[in-house]
């Protein structure tokens, strides 16, 4: 298969996607004033030897050089066709140099070259190439015999590092960010991949028999070679590929569900990344707490609703009977005329939620709809006064962003003289 190429225009310019020179291809005669029958002889001025191991950036210079009883103007011919792989195709050019960034990803893990850094982040590929070079006189006769060279670029595969989500073997929430980066220390990330599996996932493929994995570098090997999720009965589900292209550096996956299935054990998960670059090479190595980050997620529903504090305020005055989740507190004791105003506050029992609003009821009565205030009655209401002798109860209920409730009830007596 042809390689895709990066070409600059000169040492100095930009890089182009694919192979970005002048069109123009085939072998017909190209028209233009005729100078003389004279072609022109090519040859490489500067590129790799003859079988070379080379970078998968390809430095190459050509010119030509005419018989010497040519005239002057077809000695110096200024077109040129060049063409990869085989002769079949020619691409005119005008340019005499260019460095070419080759597809180097057909072979894996091979040998680095002696000018690569130790210890190696990632494995190395390799993949041979063949390039041809003719030049064309003014009269547009193309020289007969093509000067060639080939050679076996090589690149280093690029490496990925989560930079924000669980830290390894930790418990996470249903909707759980991700962030991450790439490095490649010889060439440019181009896209990546991307996996989310369970122990449950692992378990169901036919080739690992109904076990789970021992431990991450288990997982690491099966990751390397499936294909398409188990679907759990001895096949694979064709519809629904384990690694997914991505082009972005984050995610939020969401709604992960705390029970994967009835087994404790395979409610485990497994996020996978791993990095393309513009060599074509993938990164092959999955590390634990690099690349490859183990989680399971939070059963919020044990955690149940926010935790309450409830403080008072009698007549204006701050009071030091207060009630907090897991304490009812004490009773608080005022007079039939005493006007009381509550204060309260909801915490989150997980880093996973929010509290997102609170609702209040005195005496059992209905409770209101939930809104942000944390004061009851509010301050453009005037204090609530119980008035009648005997107990009365004040309830708040908070609410989170998982829909989980907690309540909290502040018991009051009227006393008459």
């Amino acid at each position: 298969m042809r390689p895709r190429l990066l070409r600059t225009s000169s040492m100095g310019g930009g890089v182009l996607l694919g192979l970005a020179l002048a069109a123009g291809c085939g072998d017909d005669e190209l028209s233009g004033p005729v100078d003389d029958d004279r072609v022109p002889n090519t040859y490489l001025t500067v590129g790799p030897a003859e079988g070379a191991d080379v970078s998968y950036r390809v430095n190459l210079r050509w010119t030509t050089n005419t018989l010497p009883e040519a005239s002057p103007a077809a000695r110096a011919a200024d077109r040129y066709e060049i063409a990869w792989e085989d002769t079949s195709e020619w691409v005119s050019v005008t340019s005499t140099d260019s460095i070419f960034f080759t597809q180097a990803a057909e072979t894996c893990c091979v040998d680095p070259l002696p000018t690569y850094q130790t210890p190696l982040p990632d494995s190395v590929y390799s993949q041979p190439h063949a390039f041809f070079v003719r030049g064309l006189s003014p009269s547009g006769k193309r020289d007969p015999t093509p000067v060639s060279v080939r050679f076996t670029s090589h690149t280093i595969a690029p490496s990925t590092h989560v930079m924000e989500g669980p830290t390894h073997e930790a418990l996470s929430c249903p909707d759980t960010p991700f962030e991450w980066i790439g490095i490649d220390p010889d060439g440019e990330i181009v896209s990546f991949q991307r996996a989310l599996v369970s122990a449950f996932d692992y378990r169901n493929d036919p080739v690992n028999a109904g076990a789970l994995p021992a431990d991450d570098a288990a997982v690491a090997a099966w990751l390397e070679n499936v294909v398409y999720r188990p679907d759990g009965a001895g096949g694979y589900d064709t519809s629904d590929p384990v690694w997914v292209p991505e082009t972005a550096h984050s995610i939020l996956l969401t709604g992960l569900p705390q029970t994967v299935s009835g087994v404790q054990e395979e409610n485990r998960f497994w996020y996978a990344l791993r990095a393309i670059d513009n060599a074509g090479a993938t990164e092959r190595v999955l590390e634990a707490g690099r690349n490859l980050i183990a989680f399971e997620v939070r059963d919020l529903a044990s955690a149940g609703g926010p935790t309450l504090d409830i403080q008072v305020r009698v007549n204006g005055e701050p009071r030091n009977e207060r009630w907090s989740t897991g304490d009812d507190g004490d009773v608080l004791l005022i007079g039939p005329n005493a006007g009381v105003r509550f204060d309260f506050v909801g915490l989150p029992t997980t880093e996973c939620s929010v509290v997102t609003g609170y609702a209040t009821r005195t005496d059992g009565g209905a409770f209101s709809d939930f809104g942000p205030s944390r004061r009851w009655p509010p301050n453009t209401e005037g204090p609530w006064v119980p008035g009648t002798e005997g107990i009365h109860t004040f309830t708040v209920r908070a609410i989170d962003s998982a829909g989980f409730t907690r309540d909290l009830t502040a018991t009051i007596e009227v006393v008459v003289p």
